[in-house]
């Protein structure tokens, strides 16, 4: 397992914004994180639109592409894996 400690602002990407999820954003938005946005469910986006220091992404690329780092807050194990294989391990920048 890999702790990091955010001294400064980081761009971060979401995937997962469900109901643990979402609160995880609002806190990295608070501590005035940038945070790209993204989920499969249009709807649990809403609540971020207004947010200045969140950005949506409309595809998981763009959720990806200026990310130092990558959050998921995914259902199980096969959403993980399907998300990484699919969109961050082709995607990701190199160290993220």
């Amino acid at each position: 397992m890999v702790h990091l400690s955010l001294t400064r602002y980081a761009s971060i990407g979401f995937f997962g914004i469900g109901n643990m999820g979402k609160h995880m954003v609002t806190h990295l938005i608070a501590a005035n994180h940038h945070v790209t946005l993204f989920d499969t469910n249009p709807q649990a986006l809403d609540h971020f639109k207004e947010q200045k220091q969140a950005k949506i992404a409309s595809v998981p690329q763009e959720a990806i592409a200026n990310s130092e780092f990558i959050i998921l807050m995914l259902p199980n194990g096969k959403f993980v894996r399907d998300v990484c294989q699919s969109n961050i391990f082709p995607s990701a920048k190199k160290g993220t």
